[in-house]
């Protein structure tokens, strides 16, 4: 009973990590937006505007060519918080210096395929999977395209700053780092040490699909999230995840539509070019190898 208990302390650990991050984006929205909102009901109230629809409807007008700002303000206040979070409450750079001490592998040159192929293969995945929810779920789809509008991600230069550069850094800090430090923590016990791992990353994948706050996206960013959390565990390193993170959203941004104009327009073709995307990631994992080593009894040391 206490080990349940101490597994639901750590879960719930976890949860309050993903709703520190919901705080800050709000937060830092909320700051942005605060002296706009003011700014339109000063001009509502000289102009004689007492309907709320239409004060509103100002206050978005003032807002939507600083959503991309608004949203790299968000990102960087993340990396504010959850740097020295993890730097100071999980170990930081002194879990990787620990592992290493037991034979943990390092981030080497030798690791770019295996990154690339998980990458980019997660990449042209989920982008091929939105097609195929537009025919087969075209309600939810269009929830994700307004949430993705509203975003200003797409639209501006400090949008794509955010999406490409500072995000990330910022959610592989919050969920590769801090929330998986405590996913591991839940799962200590476990008999299996490949069960632990695995738990733990369905753990903080799942935290990391909820952040994204819409089925769609939250669906995607969890598969998503399992790759980057192996790739995490497999080179006992951040960077590893945060350069895979960092390849995703550039080829998102920059490259799939090239490559979507040059497909045709069919379901068949897009379920054909998410198998493949799909098992191209994969092939990368096996090519990386097991995330969890184990150990020499006589030594101590990663076998």
């Amino acid at each position: 009973m206490r080990a349940f208990w101490n597994r639901a302390g750590w879960l719930g650990i976890c949860l309050a990590v993903l709703a520190a991050g919901f705080a800050v984006q709000m937060a830092c929205s909320a700051l942005c937006a605060f002296p706009v909102s003011f700014r339109a009901g000063l001009e509502a109230a000289r102009e004689g505007i007492t309907d709320p629809a239409l004060i509103q409807e100002r206050v978005m007008e003032l807002l939507s060519p600083m959503m991309g700002a608004i949203v790299l303000a968000s990102h960087v206040a993340m990396l504010a918080v959850f740097f020295p979070w993890y730097y100071f409450g999980c170990g930081g750079r002194g879990n990787v210096r620990r592992a290493r001490a037991r034979g943990g592998r390092r981030v080497t040159p030798g690791c770019v395929p295996v990154i690339l192929l998980v990458a980019e293969g997660m990449c042209f995945f989920c982008n091929a999977v939105l097609p195929i929810v537009n025919v087969a779920a075209p309600k939810l789809m269009e929830s994700y395209l307004e949430l993705m509008e509203s975003s200003g991600i797409v639209e501006t230069a400090a949008g794509n700053l955010a999406a490409v550069l500072v995000a990330p850094l910022g959610e592989e800090l919050m969920f590769r780092g801090v929330t998986f430090c405590y996913a591991q923590r839940a799962v200590r016990g476990f008999k299996s040490p490949q069960a632990a791992f695995w738990a733990a990353n369905a753990v903080q994948a799942l935290c990391f699909g909820l952040f994204h706050g819409n089925l769609v996206q939250g669906t995607y960013a969890f598969v998503m999230g399992l790759f980057l959390g192996y790739l995490r565990k497999r080179y006992e390193s951040l960077w590893a995840s945060v350069a895979a993170h960092f390849l995703i959203n550039a080829t998102s941004l920059f490259l799939w539509e090239r490559v979507a104009g040059l497909l045709p327009q069919t379901l068949p073709v897009y379920l054909i070019l998410a198998a493949v995307s799909l098992a191209v990631a994969l092939f990368g994992g096996i090519l990386g190898g097991s995330p969890v080593r184990r150990e020499n009894p006589l030594t101590g040391r990663a076998a």
